[in-house]
């Protein structure tokens, strides 16, 4: 580290970040803007301290995991997503996760609808409910995954 201010970062910002982006997918924005902290901080903290940048892919797959869900059950029709917006989820998946992300968009950075959203939407829309029970069990078996790693993380 170079001279100047002494770090803000401690390690319990681990276990605050998880907790903060556990509740309805809230974004690493917010949580620095929750805790005082700049975006230019924050990303010098992944890179600077390895537990960190463990607990912010674990924070991201449980963002991820709560947009999927929604978009799950928006989908489905079930009665907790009835107000949600499917082009806004779409939107938000596209733009936060990697997986949601076209070849194209990658390399262009534009606002081009991705191949990956048109076939989530294609697909999510002729779903019967095997094939719906057998994405959300994929899904499910991801968490368990999660939250595997998470109690392995904390011990």
């Amino acid at each position: 580290m170079g001279a100047g201010r002494p770090s803000k970062y401690k390690k319990k910002y681990c276990k605050l970040l998880i907790e903060h982006c556990s509740t309805n997918g809230n974004s690493f924005a917010s949580f620095c803007a929750k805790h005082e902290i700049g975006r230019t901080t924050f990303q010098r903290w992944v890179e600077e301290h390895s537990e960190f940048r463990v607990a912010k892919e674990l924070a991201s797959d449980i963002q991820q995991e709560f947009f999927e869900k929604l978009a799950l059950a928006n989908a489905a029709g079930t009665k907790g997503a009835k107000n949600s917006n499917s082009s806004m989820i779409q939107f938000i998946l596209a733009r936060r996760f990697k997986d949601y992300r076209s070849q194209q968009y990658i390399e262009s950075n534009t606002k081009v609808k991705s191949e990956i959203e048109a076939k989530v939407e294609a697909t999510v829309s002729t779903m019967d409910e095997a094939e719906l029970a057998e994405e959300m069990a994929r899904r499910l078996e991801r968490s368990k995954l999660r939250e595997k790693r998470k109690v392995e993380n904390e011990v």
